[in-house]
């Protein structure tokens, strides 16, 4: 799935070249992740995968934006619209982009920023829908994918009594 979305690319640093893979935004730029690094490559903007539908889902960056498609694999791509922001702070970049939308999803990270930005959109309006909630003991979709499955297992301690390990 991924490949779909996704290149392999090549990058530069003191002469130095390293591969990661590479999201493309609307500008041109990548947003690349290897297994050592998370970074951007000039310009920095969002990305939107728009075919003008009524709905919008919105993530804070691409890997939570494939986890989702991972979770929904029978899910046309073009039965809905797309916005990675590629940074919270970008949020502000997509309102046109929104305004055109009857729903808006909100998938954001569950830490202070993505919270505020939460928060921020929900008071925009009844169109906006806050989805952390299904993953709000973890940081974002992508988090709580990788630990799908996991439950704390009880562990017998000596001197009576449970508790629970990890």
């Amino acid at each position: 799935m991924a490949d779909h979305f996704c290149k392999e690319v090549s990058y530069e640093i003191n002469s130095r070249t390293y591969y990661g893979i590479g999201f493309q935004n609307d500008a041109g730029g990548w947003e690349i992740r290897n297994k050592n690094c998370k970074q951007s490559s000039a310009p920095k903007d969002v990305t939107r995968l728009g075919s003008g539908n009524t709905a919008a889902h919105v993530f804070e960056g691409f890997m939570d934006f494939l986890s989702y498609r991972a979770l929904h694999p029978y899910e046309d791509p073009r039965s809905v619209d797309y916005v990675v922001l590629n940074g919270a702070g970008l949020f502000d970049r997509t309102q046109p982009f929104l305004e055109q939308h009857a729903r808006v999803h909100l998938w954001l990270d569950r830490d202070v920023t993505g919270l505020a930005y939460t928060q921020y959109a929900l008071s925009l309006g009844g169109r906006f829908v806050d989805e952390s909630g299904f993953y709000e003991k973890f940081k974002d979709l992508n988090d709580w994918l990788q630990h799908k499955g996991e439950v704390k297992k009880p562990v017998l301690r000596l001197g009576g009594g449970l508790r629970s390990a990890g």
